[in-house]
């Protein structure tokens, strides 16, 4: 797994360079950036800052997250990087635990799917998708994890379609 580990190195040297060139293109970055008074910015900086953007706690955490050293487990914390603030007007299925929200998908008569947020988990319909990746190229990889990225974790599939939510929501940062 290291697709999606590598667009995240990626885009924290471009935050690098646009610091640097004093063009930092996201208001929410550039208030994290004033609120940690980063005056003379380093890569570990900005590796830090993307990390959060995507809701992990830390570098290392996001680190271990997407190069799939760990084993998925119920209540892992898989940050927020399937959530985006473009998805707060829709209507979701929140659940504290994954048997339930897997209950939830199976029962569903229409498409959905299980995302991990945090150490919750959300079944969403394909609007929500739609706002997070580019749902089309991606529904064979959905379907091969049978639309549940939470137990898909550490699969090829899962680095693919976390590439690609890292690639949509970096063109869509606000």
């Amino acid at each position: 797994m290291e697709l999606a580990l590598n667009e995240m190195k990626i885009q924290s040297k471009k935050l690098l360079k646009q610091f640097h060139a004093n063009q930092i293109d996201s208001p929410m970055i550039q208030r994290q950036v004033a609120r940690e008074n980063i005056v003379n910015m380093q890569l570990k900086h900005a590796l830090q800052i993307i990390a959060n953007y995507y809701g992990f706690e830390s570098w290392q955490q996001a680190h271990q997250v997407l190069s799939g050293n760990q084993t998925w487990f119920e209540g892992m914390s898989l940050g927020s990087l399937f959530y985006s603030r473009a998805c707060e007007a829709l209507t979701n299925h929140w659940f504290g635990d994954y048997v339930s929200a897997l209950n939830m998908l199976n029962q569903l008569p229409t498409r959905h799917y299980l995302l991990p947020y945090k150490h919750q988990y959300l079944v969403v319909q394909p609007d929500y998708m739609a706002l997070i990746m580019d749902l089309a190229p991606a529904e064979p990889m959905l379907r091969k994890l049978n639309f549940d990225l939470a137990k898909g974790y550490g699969s090829s599939a899962w680095d693919q379609l976390a590439n690609s939510v890292l690639r949509h929501r970096a063109r869509y940062r606000s």
